[in-house]
């Protein structure tokens, strides 16, 4: 494509964007931060302040979130947000997921007061535009939960936690990655309550969907076999 459109061509920063989503999508979150560098570098340029500027913005904020630099992803996904409320209003389905995104970044901060606005304000938008059973309501309900998991209300997040399963599997079938995620965190939850055996099967059950969907190596199946061994430790420690 660089060849027929050159290379400052709005469907070449489409193609370094889908390879960065590529990329994201395998783990490797350093990578796909200069794909969707070179997507953003293009849309500056074509657009100026455009929602596929705002996109590229998201994209390179949660890159670079889950490479460990969430400070410097919350700059960007914040300089998106600021682009769609602009473009598009506060009731927009994009918006909402920026909102998400962020409450997650500084989830992941501790900030976790600070996250629950933003995920709630997430939430109120997607409930409006989506079904109560859409994917994208699971994937808040899921944050809201690791939120006051964190903040030690563990029943209150494993309603939540719960709420985000019963959406993901009727949307996806029992062999989601999504499904996987939604596992691992009840498990972690219920082991935060003392229930051993309970958290070990449900961590089983997010470690067989994520090894036969993401493989054995991904940066997530791996986290679930840490948490695995950490409970399974535990297990034998009360016995």
């Amino acid at each position: 494509n660089t060849k027929k459109y050159g290379k400052s061509h709005s469907i070449v920063a489409q193609c370094w964007n889908n390879l960065g989503n590529a990329v994201f999508s395998l783990g490797d979150y350093k990578s796909s931060i200069d794909l969707f560098k070179k997507a953003l570098d293009i849309d500056l340029k074509v657009y100026g302040k455009h929602s596929s500027v705002a996109r590229d913005w998201n994209n390179l904020g949660m890159a670079c979130i889950l490479f460990g630099e969430t400070r410097k992803g919350i700059m960007y996904i914040e300089k998106a947000l600021d682009y769609d409320l602009k473009i598009h209003g506060p009731s927009h389905p994009k918006v909402a997921t920026y909102w998400n995104n962020l409450g997650q970044a500084w989830l992941d901060l501790g900030e976790h007061k600070k996250a629950i606005k933003y995920l709630q304000n997430a939430l109120a938008i997607d409930l409006k535009t989506y079904r109560e059973s859409h994917p994208t309501v699971a994937k808040v309900w899921n944050n809201l939960g690791l939120a006051w998991d964190s903040l030690g209300n563990h029943k209150k997040a494993i309603v939540y936690f719960r709420k985000g399963l019963d959406i993901d599997i009727k949307t996806h079938g029992e062999s989601h990655p999504s499904v996987a995620r939604d596992w691992n965190n009840i498990g972690m939850a219920l082991y935060s309550q003392g229930e051993y055996k309970t958290a070990l099967t449900d961590l089983q059950k997010a470690l067989s969907i994520f090894n036969n969907t993401l493989g054995k190596v991904h940066p997530r199946t791996r986290k679930v076999k840490i948490n695995i061994a950490i409970v399974k430790k535990k297990i034998d420690g009360v016995r």
